[in-house]
């Protein structure tokens, strides 16, 4: 064989092997992304709402290191504008968040459209985008790609990656596994945005239930406070004509005045419970005694029963443990629960409206407890709907009281179930965790 020929088959030999490598290399990369993208999926599939930030941060240090690159982040689409808030660097290059699409405004646009945007030089980058090649050059950057996020056909953000050590080319195999991280990323974003919307809404619509019961309330208050201000004036009136005599007895113009003291504290205890009940703010879970949440339902809940002449009763058992719980939500189930049984009761005679708040010891570190009454119980058409929002029997009723008070319980870990009561009438029963419950977490 010539030395020419020899020098061909070598050649041709090289080539081969060379094309064999570069295939193995290529199933090694392809196999070591997927398993990397299926345990990044697995992780945010696992990571509740409120953690994803974290995750987040914990799998753009991995990103970084899986493409050898030297500084990611996460640009969010906020009410502000894009901007970066969550990014990785090895030391020495790090980034700040915050960052805003005012100092980048090529590059924000062209996100906003949902286009990538990527270079191996800052060479590559175009005439228009002044801003972006000056930064590049500022910041060392050789090589950078920037994903947009995208949910549902919209941009919610961008997921970037930077390259400073060295550069890097960006084939379109690459930039695919880019987009799929990305898309997990955005994903989870979205639901965690959603969740939060979700929280928010349900606390809109708990407190507008809270001022729906109140008008219901509304004259029943109007007529508890009139008491105490008019026995206060009452008195004030007394003291005046006391102190007008020519000797006045200081002994009976004190206990007028220590009467009006008392009346004033009453009509002003009767406003912080109402301000309390109306007031926005953020669940706050809380110890209580049982017996101390009835007391301060039945206190609330009063001047109504009294208007329309219903028994309010409490048989709650000996020797309960505290149940954990916030005291605002849980309140406004037990009143939403007792209008409802006071409207049942209309129809029934004097002397026969009575309404039964009772608790007891229950399984798994919990204390079960009931509203029941004695009136018709709930229609056999409505039982199946009865907690959905807008359902209702009430001529002028809005029908979220229930669906409210059912997804307060759902949020406390309990189920908000009815029964028909033994002799008639409607049982509205759940159960709340106890603190010993919280502290051993079973």
């Amino acid at each position: 064989m010539s030395d020419g020929a020899a020098r061909g088959n070598k050649t041709r030999s090289n080539t081969v092997a060379a094309s064999v490598n570069a295939e193995t290399l290529r199933r090694h990369e392809a196999a070591s992304f997927e398993a990397f993208l299926d345990e990044l999926a697995a992780a945010f599939v696992r990571v509740a709402a409120p953690d994803v930030d974290s995750e987040i941060d914990n799998w753009l240090k991995r990103l970084v290191e899986f493409f050898d690159a030297d500084r990611d982040s996460l640009t969010q689409l906020t009410p502000q504008g894009l901007l970066v808030t969550h990014s990785w660097a090895r030391p020495g290059y790090e980034l700040a968040t915050g960052t805003d699409e005012a100092a980048l405004p090529w590059l924000a646009a062209r996100l906003r459209r949902g286009e990538l945007f990527v270079f191996s030089s800052p060479d590559e980058i175009p005439a228009e985008a002044s801003n972006e090649r000056l930064l590049a050059q500022r910041l060392q950057i050789k090589a950078h790609v920037s994903i947009p996020l995208m949910v549902s056909g919209s941009v919610i953000g961008a997921l970037g990656i930077a390259c400073i050590r060295h550069s890097r080319r960006w084939p379109p195999e690459i930039l695919q596994q880019i987009r799929l991280i990305g898309t997990v990323f955005g994903n989870a974003l979205a639901r965690k945005r959603a969740v939060q919307e979700y929280l928010q809404l349900s606390r809109a619509l708990e407190h507008a239930g809270r001022v729906a019961a109140m008008g219901q309330l509304a004259s029943s208050f109007v007529h508890e406070i009139n008491q105490p201000l008019g026995a206060s004036l009452t008195n004030a009136q007394t003291a005046l004509r006391l102190l007008d005599a020519p000797q006045p007895d200081l002994a009976e113009v004190r206990a007028a005045l220590e009467d009006i003291a008392a009346d004033n504290r009453r009509a002003g205890d009767i406003v912080h419970e109402l301000r309390r009940f109306l007031r926005k703010q953020q669940p706050s879970f809380t110890t209580m005694a049982v017996g101390e949440l009835f007391e301060a339902v039945t206190r609330f809940v009063a001047p109504e029963a009294r208007s329309q002449g219903v028994e309010v009763c409490v048989d709650a058992a000996d020797g309960l443990p505290d149940v954990l719980a916030d005291r605002v939500q849980i309140q406004q189930v037990f009143v939403n629960l007792l209008l409802n049984s006071f409207d049942a009761l209309y129809a029934e005679p004097p002397g026969q409206r009575r309404v039964v708040l009772a608790a007891a010891p229950a399984p798994s570190h919990r204390v079960a407890v009931s509203v029941s009454d004695s009136g018709p119980g709930v229609p056999e058409d409505l039982r199946s709907s009865m907690f959905e929002p807008f359902v209702t029997t009430k001529p002028e009723g809005l029908g979220i009281g229930l669906a409210i008070a059912h997804t307060i319980v759902t949020a406390h870990g309990g189920r908000l179930a009815y029964s028909d009561a033994r002799d008639g009438g409607a049982v509205f029963a759940f159960s709340l965790a106890t603190a010993a419950q919280d502290m051993h977490g079973d």
